[in-house]
Order: C-alpha cells, then structure tokens, then sequence
C-alpha cells in the first residue's frame, strides 16, 4: 500500500495543474507544463513503527534418566585341576661302531749317494813385510797460563732495614645476642571426613568415611641469635723499611799471566822390516759317498672304535595343571538409561509493526 500510494499522488497533481487552465506560453512568469509536472510537491509517506512484544514458545528436548534393573548374567569362574599325562620324548644315548680305515704311515730307509767336494789345506810359507812401529820420546813444551788473584777493597751501599711503626685503626666487630622468638611449626594430624564413593559392582554412589591428613600450625619458643656490629679503635704495628748506610770491604778477583814449561810425550811411526810365517789356503777337489735317510708314506689298513651319537623312545608320565572354566549364574544390578521427550517452554522478543497515532 505504501509503494503505490506516491504514484497515485503525482497523478492528482499532475490532474489538478491540467484542470487550472491552459497555460499561456507568452507569458513569462509562468514555466511551462513540462517544468510544472517536474516540480510539483511529493507526497512522503510516514515512517513505520515496530514495537518488541514477548512470546512464550515451546521445544521438545530428550531428557535420560537412569533406572537400576536386576539381570541374572552367566559367569565363567575358572579352576584348577590337576591331571596326569604320558609323554613320549627321545632320549639322546651313544652307541659304538667298529669302523676301518687307510691311513699313510711313513718308513725311512738310508741310501748311499755320490759328491764332489773342495778340501783346503794350510801350508806354512815364510814372508817378509815391513810395518810403521810406534817410538815415544819426551820433548819440553812451553805454555802460558791465567793465575787468579784477590783484592780487598772498600764501598759504600744502601741497605733497607725492617722496622716497626704504631698506626691507629678502626675495624668492624660483630657480637651476638641470643632473644626469644615464638615460631609456628605446622603438624600433619588425621581428620575423618565423609565423601561419596561409586561401588564398582553395582555402580551405586555410597557416602563412606575417609581418612585423610590435616596441617596445623604449633606454637612454641625458641631462643634466635643477633648478631650486632660496631666499631673499635686499636693500635697496630705497621712493618716498614728504613735506609740505612753502610761501608763493607769487598774481595775483587783478577788474573794474571805466567809462561811455564812442561814435558810432553811425542809419539812418531818409524818403518821397521819383520819375516813371519803364513798360512797359505790351497784348495783340492774330492769325490765321498754318503748315506740319506729317505722318507717315504706306506699305505696300511686300521679297525677303530668310535662313539656315535643317536636318540632312543621314552615314555614319561608328569602332571600338570589345567583350568577348567565353569558356568555360574550371577544376580547384578545395573542402571539402565531411559529418555522421555518433555515439552519445555521458552520466551522471545519479537518485533511486531504498529499502527501510527
């Protein structure tokens, strides 16, 4: 209604400016139809009003709640048994052989041989040769030599001696003072306190006693110690260095040069001819027979004993445990979830339009 009431408007203007008359175009003052339709007032409609108005609605929600049935559910309790069972198991054992076999035994016999072999002879011959023989003889030899000498003489130094001198000081002493204190000491102690508890069978919620450690505060006096600082005044030899002037007699020590004479023994080589007898090497060819001892392997049969490891069948009976699992009926009783729908209601602010006053 409201989107076509604003072309209905414009039309009755637009009626009522062609029913004033025909409009003179010679006159000046006066625009023209086209110019009067486009300025004709509009009509604005008014603005629209809501107002909030709260409605009560209603959900459908799904709501669980636990039921304890009882059921009567089959166990398997298992047992024990003890039961006897005959086994065959293979016994390891020996067993002797009697076996022949071929084996290499060495024989050596001796073998004469032919060689040829170089003999040397020694014979004595006389040979003359001559040789450098060594002749000493003592011959007097002068040389110098530094005699050490000393000489005292007196200086003059300057020495530092230890001395002791009183100097003033302060220093920090500190003292301790001992003052009661009351100090608070926290002790563990056992409280009972009741807490709810889930049976795991049933999956009831119990309420049951429970132990459980509670700290308190004990008061008791102890003696604490201070410890307070002040100053003090004392007198302190300081070690020091004093100058001090001495004359002291010093031995200086020098050299002086002398020549001296000494005997020195001179060896020289002087040649001298000498006939001594030698041993000449002279070498002669020989043929000697000899015997080898010859190695040789000769094949021979021998019977052995031998242990041959085999296995033999055993029947052993031992006992063992079995577990037998029996059926036993048992009562539980369980919680079982039921959902029911529920209708809940709700409220909503909605906005509503309103007439205009």
């Amino acid at each position: 209604m409201r989107l076509l009431a604003a072309p209905s408007f414009a039309c009755a203007g637009l009626l009522i400016v062609m029913a004033s008359g025909p409009v003179v175009a010679s006159d000046p003052c006066l625009p023209c139809p086209e110019e009067a339709i486009l300025h004709a007032p509009r009509f604005v409609p008014p603005p629209q009003r809501y107002e909030l108005r709260t409605e009560t609605r209603y959900k459908m929600e799904n709501r669980t709640e636990y039921q304890e049935v009882q059921r009567t559910v089959m166990r398997q309790v298992p047992e024990q048994q003890e039961r006897e069972v005959q086994e065959t198991v293979m016994v390891p054992c020996t067993r002797e052989e009697v076996r022949e076999r071929t084996v290499m035994v060495p024989k050596v016999h001796m073998e004469a041989r032919t060689r040829t072999v170089v003999r040397t002879d020694y014979p004595e011959e006389a040979r003359t040769h001559t040789v450098m023989t060594p002749v000493t003889e003592q011959i007097e030899e002068l040389y110098k030599v530094l005699v050490p000498e000393v000489r005292e003489e007196l200086r003059t130094r300057t020495v530092l001696t230890p001395a002791l001198r009183p100097e003033e000081r302060e220093r920090a002493v500190t003292t301790v003072r001992t003052v009661p204190q009351v100090v608070a000491t926290p002790v563990i102690t056992v409280a009972r306190v009741a807490a709810e508890v889930c049976d795991p069978c049933t999956g009831q919620h119990v309420v049951a006693s429970q132990v459980v450690p509670r700290v308190t505060e004990a008061f008791s006096t102890c003696l604490r110690s201070i410890t307070e600082t002040h100053l003090e005044h004392y007198t302190a030899m300081v070690p020091c260095l004093r100058p001090e002037t001495q004359t002291v007699t010093v031995k200086v020590p020098s050299t002086h040069e002398e020549t001296r004479s000494r005997l020195v023994a001179h060896t020289a080589l002087k040649p001298q001819t000498e006939v001594s007898m030698v041993r000449v090497p002279v070498q002669r060819e020989e043929t000697e027979t000899y015997q080898v001892p010859v190695k040789e392997m000769v094949p021979e049969k021998e019977v052995y004993r031998v242990q041959v490891p085999d296995v033999r069948p055993e029947v052993r009976a031992r006992k063992v445990m079995e577990t037998v699992y029996r059926t036993v009926p048992q009562v539980v009783t369980e919680r079982v979830p039921v959902t029911t729908t529920v209708k809940v209601p709700y409220q909503v602010q909605v906005r509503v339009p309103c007439e205009c006053p």
